[in-house]
């Protein structure tokens, strides 16, 4: 921000000359309340910009869905009625439970998955990440030998709570084939 503001300031007063009385025409210092309220104006100005320009700072990725989608594809693997989250720690250790499912194998398989999807051009800009993060978990399930229950269409619907559409989706699981690594 200073080297913003020092610069910009020292340009526009500098036709001015220098007055011991007058704040404005000094050089500016920090801290002072002259730099303090153009800092603060140029911060709003920049913000106010940026949502003219409809600039978004949250991207959502695949990683974002992937825990997500993974817990609900699992529930049907997984005993779901079992709290594990009242075992004590040792328990959990001599059971191998994990806390987070995005790091088990699986969970593993699908982010790097997910990052070289990120990679590829066509998955990071042509497709929601939504899509991308259940295209990925579904060409993991397949290559371990896992298999959807039922019909594909209705598992697409309900792991991507029906935020994705199916004809991006199969779109999306064959350009993952093509691309194995």
């Amino acid at each position: 921000m200073r080297e913003i503001l020092f610069p910009a300031h020292r340009m526009l007063h500098q036709h001015e000359g220098f007055s011991p009385g007058n704040p404005v025409k000094q050089p500016l210092t920090v801290p002072s309340a002259i730099y303090d309220t153009l800092r603060a104006t140029l911060v709003q100005a920049e913000l106010m910009l940026l949502r003219v320009l409809g600039f978004e700072l949250r991207i959502p990725i695949p990683l974002t869905f992937l825990p997500r989608y993974l817990e609900r594809a699992m529930e049907d693997v997984a005993s779901v009625g079992e709290d594990y989250g009242q075992w004590a720690k040792e328990e959990k250790e001599e059971y191998g439970v994990v806390g987070d499912v995005m790091e088990t194998s699986m969970g593993r398989a699908c982010r790097a998955r997910a990052v070289s999807a990120c990679k590829e051009y066509q998955l990071a800009n042509l497709f929601p990440a939504r899509v991308v993060a259940l295209g990925c978990l579904l060409v993991v399930m397949e290559q371990r030998g896992l298999r959807v229950p039922g019909q594909r269409k209705a598992w697409v619907s309900d792991v991507g709570s029906r935020k994705v559409d199916f004809e991006d989706f199969e779109e999306v699981v064959e350009a993952l084939r093509i691309k194995q690594p």
